[in-house]
């Protein structure tokens, strides 16, 4: 597994998005070795991420059967059972995870067959990777709206690529969307104004909004605590949305403001954060639409994808 890794820099902000593995196994010389870790996240407790890392070895050791693994026991706690039962039918632990699954995206949890073919089944998309693993998980959610989906990576990204497509997705991915020394920045930066300057349809997502919003003229700034996996139900439009987030950057506005250069603007009423936008053959996200934090993910990415795909002159 891996988890990332934020640096601190001089006057507040960061200015390193790495990722570190949490659990490993190396055989060396005939020996084997297992490291852990784990991460200070939002909501840490001491106690709590001990008593992971010792879980998380556990499963690594008993698969070799270097410690022993817990027998699960029939309701006659002296006769173990000739064959386990699964653990979803235990109640308490059916319990447990009815309780963690309560904030957690339904569409990641349930059957995604679907026999109407989705909402936008006939059209084409393009999704710019910026070297975000979340990338293809957007693109799955997008082919179940009936999207017929490729992925490009970011340096591949031609003109001819992105006028094929009657929706490009401009994709999220780490770093500074200010970063003119960074040629991936500048290729997304491209990817968002050779849309907007052709009027076609454009879905622009947590990197991308970011340049989306720079070239609106909105401001940009470094959040003083990176939102890692932060679930915030926020407004997009008119309707509350369960969201979960992953930017170090955030797209600002006066609070209060709704419209900026054309745009309508969601933002966080008392801080100004932009949460998305939307104009005329385009809409952003900040937020993760894909992640299974994302709670009403598929529907808010329902809505934006109709947005952008509305024509200009409608």
């Amino acid at each position: 597994g891996v988890a990332a890794l934020f640096t601190p820099a001089v006057g507040g902000g960061h200015d390193l998005d790495a990722p570190i593995l949490i659990r490993t196994a190396y055989l060396e010389h005939g020996r084997l070795r297992v490291p852990v870790g784990a991460t200070l996240v939002r909501h840490s407790d001491p106690y709590g991420e001990v008593s992971e890392t010792h879980g998380k070895a556990a499963g690594v050791l008993g698969a070799i059967g270097a410690v022993a693994r817990d027998e699960r026991r029939s309701a006659d706690a002296d006769q173990p059972t000739a064959e386990r039962e699964p653990l979803a039918d235990d109640p308490e632990i059916s319990e447990l995870l009815t309780s963690r699954n309560a904030r957690l995206a339904p569409f990641w949890l349930n059957p995604q067959e679907r026999a109407d073919g989705g909402p936008f089944a006939g059209r084409t998309a393009v999704v710019v990777d910026a070297e975000d693993r979340f990338t293809t998980m957007l693109a799955h959610q997008l082919r179940h709206l009936g999207l017929d989906v490729s992925i490009v990576p970011w340096a591949a990204a031609s003109a001819d690529v992105l006028d094929a497509a009657d929706l490009v997705v401009s994709g999220p991915g780490p770093g500074d969307p200010r970063d003119e020394g960074s040629a991936r920045i500048a290729a997304m930066r491209h990817v968002v104004a050779h849309r907007l300057e052709t009027g076609r349809p454009l879905l622009a997502v947590c990197l991308s909004h970011q340049i989306l919003a720079d070239r609106l003229g909105i401001g940009l700034a470094a959040l003083d605590r990176p939102h890692q996996g932060l679930q915030l139900a926020v407004d997009v439009f008119g309707e509350r949305a369960s969201i979960g987030f992953y930017n170090t950057f955030t797209a600002k506005v006066a609070p209060g403001t709704t419209e900026v250069a054309g745009a309508d603007v969601a933002a966080d009423p008392s801080t100004g954060d932009v949460y998305a936008l939307r104009g005329p053959g385009y809409a952003s996200v900040q937020g993760h639409l894909e992640s299974i934090l994302s709670r009403d993910g598929l529907r808010t990415l329902e809505r934006l994808v109709a947005q952008a795909l509305t024509p200009v002159d409608a």
